[in-house]
């Protein structure tokens, strides 16, 4: 398995941050994708950044993307023909078709 698309909630948390996550598998070499659409995070609008829940999640999605690996969303059929890293430690997919 090399190719991998990771959803689910709170992706501030477990979908980024547990054994098998984003950050692990791109670590390990994994060609993974944050399904962006069909996430979200764990987040309290009371508490710093101040900003609504959606908002909070787009911060999250921002950091993934910068740092983490790319995203998708669901209606755009990931296909991972040249997989390679950013300069500021992200990775980003070129080469997809829709």
């Amino acid at each position: 398995m090399d190719n991998v698309i990771l959803v689910g909630v709170h992706v501030n948390m477990c979908v980024s941050g547990c054994p098998f996550g984003l950050r692990q598998l791109a670590r390990n070499g994994k060609h993974v994708v944050l399904m962006r659409d069909l996430t979200d995070s764990m987040y309290n609008p009371a508490r710093w950044p101040f900003v609504s829940q959606v908002r909070g999640t787009e911060l999250f999605v921002q950091h993934v993307e910068t740092r983490i690996c790319p995203t998708n969303t669901s209606d755009v059929p990931p296909i991972f023909l040249n997989y390679r890293t950013r300069a500021g430690g992200g990775r980003s997919v070129t080469g997809c078709l829709s």
